[in-house]
């Protein structure tokens, strides 16, 4: 352990070292300039620094357009038939990013207006980070928009969402002095769109609901520790049941009940 943290030392020294260097070095190179050419060296940086805010500003903007757009184009307030892709849609398996409609809600043709959105299981993180770059409800703060801009361009590379309307849901109940539970219930719609153009695509009716016997089910939901306790077995048996509901859900979407689909964050 002792020889592992001096190592850890001296590399942390190396790097400090090399850093004071660097920085001795360009001050040299500076030194040799002349007016003229430091005041032109210093104007180019300037102007790339000024065109990189721009590209940061132009990519934040365009976040609260497009789910607006989205927004205007989803059924409301859920779907009234089901309907499947009218093109073949590429690719074996299908990576879609998960959200709740209630969730869209926020984002009109006026920007994102904060509303007071119930948490769910189904929504992926990304979306809840999102609301953190702009400000908070009494619109105080500054809208983050570096944090902007890199959740615009990881919304540039998602090539489909699945929005999901609930009609019915809710989680499971143990009750420990019976040793039963009540079942945890979902139903309701999931809305196929094409990321990349914010169309929807097709739309269909899902439901699931917890195993009939959790001490014989294997909890397949990463994140649970072995030796978990019965009710944390409970919920991740019915979390797990519904995303591979949703799973099952999209190839029929597609017209191809033996494609995959899987989910990211």
């Amino acid at each position: 352990m002792g020889s592992c943290t001096r190592g850890g030392l001296i590399g942390c020294a190396a790097l400090v070292a090399l850093g004071l260097i660097g920085t001795g070095l360009e001050a040299v190179r500076r030194a040799r300039l002349s007016p003229e050419q430091r005041q032109e060296e210093d104007a180019t940086a300037a102007a790339a620094r000024a065109k990189a805010e721009a590209e940061t500003t132009k990519l934040a903007d365009s976040v609260a357009p497009r789910l607006a757009e989205l927004r205007a184009r989803l059924p409301s307030p859920a779907p009234a038939q089901e309907s499947t892709c009218q093109e073949t849609l590429p690719g074996d398996a299908l990576v879609y990013l998960p959200v709740d409609f209630s969730f869209l809600e926020q984002f009109t043709a006026a920007g994102y207006t904060p509303k007071a959105v119930p948490d769910c299981w189904y929504r992926a993180p990304f979306f809840q980070r999102l609301t953190q770059c702009f400000p908070d409800k009494s619109y105080t703060g500054k809208r983050d928009d570096v944090a902007l801009a890199a959740a615009a361009r990881q919304l540039g590379e998602t090539q489909f969402l699945a929005v999901i309307y609930p009609l019915e849901q809710r989680l499971p109940v143990l009750h420990q002095e019976t040793k039963s539970f009540d079942s945890g219930v979902f139903e309701g719609w999931i809305v196929l769109v094409d990321a990349r153009t914010m169309t929807p695509l097709a739309q269909t009716k899902f439901s699931t609901r917890s195993s009939a016997n959790i001490s014989s089910t294997r909890i397949r939901i990463r994140g649970i520790p072995l030796g978990s306790g019965p009710d944390a077995k409970l919920q991740a048996d019915f979390i797990d049941n519904f995303w591979e509901s949703v799973d099952h859900a999209i190839p029929r979407l597609r017209n191809r009940p033996n494609s995959k689909a899987s989910r990211t964050d």
